[in-house]
């Protein structure tokens, strides 16, 4: 969901304030998502879930987890789920 044109920004983002500070921002985004999920907060959803891909972008980043590899393992995991489903694939 992350655009490339994006990616060169978001990583500028990452190296400004540097591994320790975004995986904790990471931790704290991805507590707003869970709060607003759990209040049904449609719109704060959406914002939530912006920041939240924005730092798992960031972790990539750090860990060096490319998007095609993030894609192949999506496309497995999707693949998988259709099996338990009983739906050929």
């Amino acid at each position: 969901m992350i655009k490339d044109e994006w990616r060169e920004e978001i990583h500028r983002i990452f190296e400004h304030y540097g591994t320790e500070k975004q995986i904790t921002k990471t931790y704290e985004e991805i507590g707003e998502f869970l709060s607003a999920l759990a209040k049904g907060d449609v719109s704060n959803i959406a914002e939530e879930m912006a920041d939240v891909l924005i730092c798992m972008e960031h972790v990539a980043y750090a860990y060096d987890i490319m998007p095609d590899e993030i894609e192949t393992i999506i496309r497995y995991k999707i693949k998988r789920q259709k099996k338990r489903m009983g739906e050929n694939v």
